[in-house]
């Protein structure tokens, strides 16, 4: 139990709590500890809704599959954050998208029935992660408002500005997470499509680029 309170005391959400408190909310809620290495599945589209993860370190990417069975990136999501609350506290039988770690990952796996329960310890845990639960909510819903918004856009160049939009916030040189063909599924456009169109829009003095990285002129 020490070990893992080691590897979580930094974690935003068990700052500040003590080692008895850390002890009785994982009694309480923790189902089990994972670790994952690059492009391992987390789970896939139509697993039981049971466990709310708690990503410790790492990053994944959340995808769907559309009609045609072509995979859609939704959104990355990087530690410190949660992993299917939305399945938990919307009621879900099965989750909708499948999760896939970008990147070597440490999960806890909570009790999904236990969360949205009354706490039969009263534990202070237990309350403090209902804090963080809405705000991580709430980041959620505005991201898929984003992800609306940009399918909303008619063209692959209104679809890519948007995104250096959200990716970049006011600095001019930014980091994409996405590869050629991961920010082709976020945008949900055509590979060769998408690099035809930065490669004009670079011949027309918009943007510079190298791989991953950009800059907005």
């Amino acid at each position: 139990m020490k070990n893992i309170f080691e590897a979580a005391k930094n974690h935003p959400l068990f700052m500040d709590t003590s080692y008895d408190d850390f002890e009785k909310a994982l009694d309480c809620l923790l189902v089990k500890e994972a670790f994952y290495q690059k492009n391992d599945i987390i789970w896939l589209v139509g697993e039981p809704v049971q466990f709310m993860g708690l990503l410790m370190s790492g990053s994944v990417k959340v995808t769907k599959n559309d009609a045609d069975g072509t995979s859609i990136i939704i959104s990355e999501v990087c530690a410190p954050s949660f992993l299917g609350e939305i399945g938990i506290f919307a009621g879900l039988e099965t989750f909708p998208v499948a999760v896939q770690a970008c990147e070597n990952c440490h999960v806890f796996f909570l009790d999904g029935s236990k969360i949205t329960s009354v706490c039969t310890q009263a534990c202070q845990f237990h309350k403090t992660i209902y804090e963080h639960l809405l705000r991580s909510i709430s980041k959620k819903a505005l991201m898929l408002d984003q992800k609306v918004e940009l399918l909303s856009k008619r063209t692959i160049r209104e679809k890519i500005f948007f995104f250096f939009d959200i990716q970049s916030g006011t600095a001019k040189k930014f980091t994409s997470p996405y590869n050629r063909e991961e920010m082709a599924r976020y945008l949900c456009v055509n590979r060769s499509a998408l690099s035809d169109e930065l490669s004009k829009m670079r011949n027309e003095g918009l943007i510079r680029y190298r791989r991953n990285e950009f800059e907005i002129l």
